[in-house]
């Protein structure tokens, strides 16, 4: 874990990125990843500078929860991530990192997303329908904002698990820069791993997010598991409502049904989801993230590091 530091103090100066909001409204249903209830999620447009705003209607609520984006709202999760108000029943929602994800990579800071039910839908476990109807949708300029600067390294690490946060070289324009390695161990010993090892890399510039590079390169990478983590989740009840072509699910020899997209799609997934969950500093990030065997907590460890030192 990272070493202490000294309490929080004032954001520094730093680059200002341009802000954009979507030129007109989206939807999206379906069920969820871990919740077989339908679920909806309009993402609109908004007129002032708010970032990302959620707006949940508790089911017993007599009215929705509205807060803007930001640590603060941040619930946790292991195998994805949760945002929401704490203590007030419902108010809540689940797997967001992918919609996160979207909206950052086609260059979305700032919109108002109304929530019907406990999680974001799953569709078919990538960020694509919602990189394609963001995309369709276009965007409108919204002034500048100062980003979250990463100034000096940060490591944090849990076991063989660890995510980097270095500062970019002078110079450089102002940019997220993202390298993933995934790695499994083997299950014993003369037997494969059950994925990888595998490379990926990706970089958002603020000042000309390239929405259709994240759509291509990003954005189709499906959520996954290895086959003895698929029956555990099973055996435990969770994914009973997907089928086969709903999960990326992953032996040694590849995928147990269909084909991989792209050679190094789990990977990619990774990105998608450090992307994702990096968006809940509420601000672009500038700076080089690197991870290793990382996943939801560690990507969220980071976020809270780089927030806490008032960058």
């Amino acid at each position: 874990m990272p070493t202490p530091t000294p309490p929080p103090i004032a954001p520094a100066p730093g680059w200002l990125v341009p802000r954009r909001t979507l030129a007109r409204p989206v939807s999206w249903a379906g069920v969820g990843l871990f919740d077989p209830a339908t679920s909806s999620v309009e993402a609109s447009p908004v007129t002032e500078p708010t970032g990302i705003v959620f707006e949940l209607r508790p089911p017993a609520g007599p009215s929705p929860v509205t807060f803007a984006l930001s640590l603060d709202h941040a619930l946790g999760g292991s195998r994805h991530t949760v945002v929401g108000v704490a203590g007030v029943a419902g108010a809540s929602v689940a797997t967001v990192e992918h919609l996160l994800s979207a909206l950052w990579g086609m260059g979305v800071t700032d919109a108002h997303l109304r929530v019907a039910g406990p999680e974001v839908p799953a569709l078919d476990g990538s960020a694509l329908p919602f990189a394609r109807a963001i995309g369709s949708a276009g965007l409108r300029p919204l002034g500048e904002r100062p980003a979250a600067v990463v100034r000096e390294p940060i490591h944090i690490s849990v076991g063989p698990a660890r995510i980097t946060a270095e500062p970019l070289p002078p110079g450089s324009p102002p940019a997220l820069g993202l390298r993933y390695q995934l790695e499994y161990d083997a299950p014993a010993a003369g037997l494969p791993p059950p994925i990888g090892p595998l490379h990926a890399g990706f970089s958002i510039d603020w000042a000309a997010p390239d929405g259709a590079a994240y759509a291509e390169a990003i954005a189709p990478a499906r959520t996954f598991a290895t086959a003895a983590e698929a029956q555990a989740l099973r055996a435990a009840g969770q994914f009973a409502h997907l089928s086969p072509s709903d999960v990326l699910v992953l032996g040694p020899a590849g995928p147990l049904a269909g084909a991989l997209r792209m050679a190094d799609e789990p990977a990619r997934h990774k990105l998608l989801d450090m992307i994702g969950d990096l968006a809940l500093l509420g601000r672009p990030l500038v700076g080089l993230v690197s991870s290793h065997r990382g996943g939801h907590a560690l990507n969220r460890a980071l976020a809270a590091e780089i927030h806490r030192r008032g960058w």
